[in-house]
C-alpha cells in the first residue's frame, strides 16, 4: 500500500501473486510494482486487469501500462489503484503479450501470452481449500 514502492526497492511487507490484500488504512490505495521478462520472442504489451463489484455487478477495466512495439526483452513499472476504496471486493492481475510470431504451421502468426495470479481484495476471508471435507 506504500506509494514510495519502486522496482528497485520493493517493500518487506507487499503482498504477492495469488495473495490478498492484508490490513490497511481506509485511505490507503495498493501500489503494484509489475515485473516482466521475455522468454523468447519479446514483449509487445502489459496490460493490468482489474475486475471490482459494485452494486451487485462484476466491472471489469484492462489498463495497457506498457506497449512495446517494436519488442521489449523485459519492463518493471508500478501502478496504484487511485478508484479503490477498503472495503472494495477486486481483484488484479497482469497479462503480458508477446511480439506476434509464426506458428507451428507457418501459415499463420500468433500472439503468445501470459497472466499472473491475482491479488485478492475480499470483504470476508477466503475459504480455507485446504480441508477435503469442506
Amino acid at each position: 500500500f506504500a506509494s514510495n514502492a519502486t522496482c528497485d526497492t520493493p517493500l518487506n511487507n507487499s503482498t504477492p501473486m495469488g495473495g490478498s490484500l492484508g490490513n490497511h488504512t481506509e485511505k490507503q490505495q495498493p501500489t503494484f510494482i509489475i515485473e516482466t521478462m521475455q522468454d523468447v520472442t519479446p514483449i509487445a504489451a502489459v496490460d493490468l486487469i482489474k475486475l471490482s463489484q459494485r452494486n451487485g455487478a462484476v466491472q471489469q477495466q484492462v489498463l495497457r501500462l506498457g506497449n512495446y512495439p517494436k519488442g521489449q526483452a523485459s519492463s518493471c513499472m508500478t501502478w496504484t489503484d487511485r478508484d479503490y476504496n477498503k472495503g472494495d471486493v477486486a481483484l488484479w492481475y497482469v497479462r503480458v503479450l508477446e511480439q506476434p510470431s509464426q506458428r507451428w504451421d507457418q501459415k499463420n502468426q500468433v500472439v503468445e501470452r501470459a497472466w499472473s495470479s491475482p491479488i485478492w481484495s475480499l470483504t470476508a476471508p477466503m475459504p480455507d481449500r485446504s480441508d477435503p471435507e469442506r
